[in-house]
């Protein structure tokens, strides 16, 4: 080729360079969500769980100038827009890749850049978490509140627990992942306690098991002696027992003296009955205890006692032991150191073999009238609730005297002598004219009976206050009291309720319509026991010193 030509082909190359289009470029910039890299021409791009990518995320690229001769030996060029395959890698186990931002499809994605271009490579977690529950075992039966606790992992981390029993929740963030589950307002029923574990994708699993709330106690119901009853020794008490509940139970039975704190053991009779035998002289407590599956317990007791010892009888009277009285009417009250005691009397004369026991008149009180002058004696037996009787009984002996005949008639001579007056029709004789006689009046005799707890400067408590040996139909009266046709002893105790001051009074007035009145006055004293003075009043006369 000529030098010539060879000019003009540079020129036309020259030329051509000149007249194409200036080079274009660009700038890739990849990104990441999720864990994995991304790789290529230029491009070397990772991410963790967390945090920023890391590495070389940016490349920059500029268009090559392609040029061909054509059929002529001119050359065309044009410029081409330079890229890479850009290739994803899954970075954390669990995790899968999710596609590109744009058009890419695939794990690896073609990019050529003409003008700036960002490529985003998604990664997705793909498995949620593991979750194991603890705390309660599979059927349990539970109450009150339930403590949960749970196991829990996951590839890409546990954001929170959610712990459940029936409709209650409680949500724990933080491991070791636990929580206490308050069920004493629930229906008692069957639920599932369970744990739900989620993660950071919002993948969740549920680790649960079925258990039965009961907040209920046992039903116990008891037959057999009730409380307070009161056996002799040597004998079997037995009680029998009905209990129910929705679920297991185990009954125990505990049989301790009073004030005791109770022994639960196995009952005599397993969970239907339980009996104990000759017990010693006392007072017990039977106590059973049911128990449930979930611990909710039921007691009930029955307290009962053993009564080997008879009672103790005291008696008052209206006439001391040995004492002789004129009085035909005679009265006893009496007591015994326990309660539930019946008596059994009996009056007799005290040289003949006494007749048998028979009902006293009163529940705590014998009355006997009609003596004859003589020696008697008064017997009292107490038996108790059991049947324990006093192998002795109270015994008082008395004499009624016969009563003093009454004193003579008195004649009263006039002053001056007066004539004998005459008479007409029948007579037997003659009164002096003004004569007057009379027949004393028997007198009431009493004892004014006191006991005080206390006597002070100021004050005196009488703890009670009687009048023994008041004659039938006779009538006791003072200030605030009145008893009409009482016989034997009369209580005044409505007259002992309060304190009584130093230098104050009760004045007792036993009155009878045949007979002198008997006034009694009780004073109180400081620091000393009360003194009893004694009046007497015949009908129609003022008091005056026995």
């Amino acid at each position: 080729m000529s030098s010539a030509r060879r000019l003009v082909l540079l020129c036309l190359a020259f030329f051509a360079v000149i007249a194409s289009p200036a080079l274009a470029d660009g700038t890739l910039r990849v990104s990441m969500s999720g864990p994995g890299s991304v790789t290529g021409t230029g491009i070397n791009c990772a991410r963790g769980l967390s945090g920023a990518a890391t590495g070389d995320c940016v490349e920059a690229f500029v268009d090559k100038k392609v040029c061909v001769l054509d059929e002529h030996g001119k050359p065309e060029c044009e410029m081409v827009a330079q890229g890479t395959a850009l290739k994803a890698t899954v970075g954390v186990s669990g995790f899968v890749f999710d596609g590109w931002t744009g058009d890419c499809s695939g794990r690896t994605c073609d990019v050529a850049l003409s003008d700036d271009l960002g490529v985003t490579a998604h990664f997705r977690d793909a498995v949620a978490p593991s979750v194991s529950l603890g705390g309660v075992a599979s059927g349990a039966v539970v109450r009150g509140n339930v403590p949960l606790s749970a196991s829990a992992s996951d590839n890409a981390g546990v954001t929170r627990v959610i712990f459940a029993v029936g409709g209650t929740t409680i949500v724990d963030e933080q491991p070791p992942y636990a929580a206490t589950i308050p069920i004493a307002g629930m229906k008692d029923g069957n639920y599932d306690a369970s744990a739900k574990a989620f993660d950071a994708a919002g993948l969740s699993s549920t680790s649960s098991v079925p258990v039965t709330v009961d907040n209920t106690a046992p039903s116990v119901g008891v037959n057999g002696p009730a409380s307070g009853a009161a056996f002799t020794g040597g004998t079997t008490q037995t009680w029998t027992l009905a209990v129910t509940d929705t679920t297991a139970t185990s009954v125990k039975c505990s049989v301790v003296p009073l004030g005791t704190p109770a022994a639960f053991g196995a009952c005599s009779g397993g969970a239907g009955a339980h009996s104990v035998s000759g017990k010693p002289h006392g007072a017990y407590v039977f106590s059973v205890r049911a128990t449930d599956a979930a611990g909710n317990v039921a007691d009930v007791t029955r307290s009962f006692s053993i009564d080997t010892v008879a009672p103790v009888t005291t008696v008052i009277s209206d006439v001391e032991d040995g004492a002789t009285t004129t009085s035909t009417s005679i009265g006893w009250s009496f007591s015994a150191n326990e309660p539930g005691v019946s008596y059994a009397c009996r009056v007799h004369p005290a040289a003949l073999t006494p007749g048998p026991f028979g009902p006293c008149s009163s529940a705590a009180g014998h009355v006997a009238a009609g003596f004859a002058p003589g020696v008697y004696a008064f017997e009292v037996r107490a038996t108790d609730a059991v049947g324990n009787a006093e192998s002795t009984p109270i015994k008082r002996t008395f004499t009624v005297a016969p009563a003093p005949p009454p004193p003579p008639a008195t004649v009263v001579d006039p002053v001056t002598p007066q004539p004998t007056p005459s008479h007409t029709g029948t007579g037997t004789g003659s009164v002096l004219s003004g004569a007057k006689s009379s027949t004393a009046a028997p007198q009431i005799v009493v004892t004014l009976a006191f006991s005080f707890s206390s006597s002070t400067k100021k004050q005196t408590k009488l703890t009670s206050l009687v009048v023994k040996g008041v004659p039938a139909g006779s009538t006791v009266s003072a200030k605030g009291f009145k008893k009409t046709n009482a016989a034997g002893i009369v209580s005044l105790k409505s007259l002992t309720k309060k304190p009584l001051k130093a230098g104050s009074t009760i004045t007792v007035t036993v009155s009878h319509p045949a007979m002198s009145s008997a006034i009694k006055t009780l004073k109180i004293l400081p620091r000393k026991s009360p003194v009893v003075t004694t009046q007497c009043q015949p009908p129609g006369s003022k008091p005056k010193p026995c």
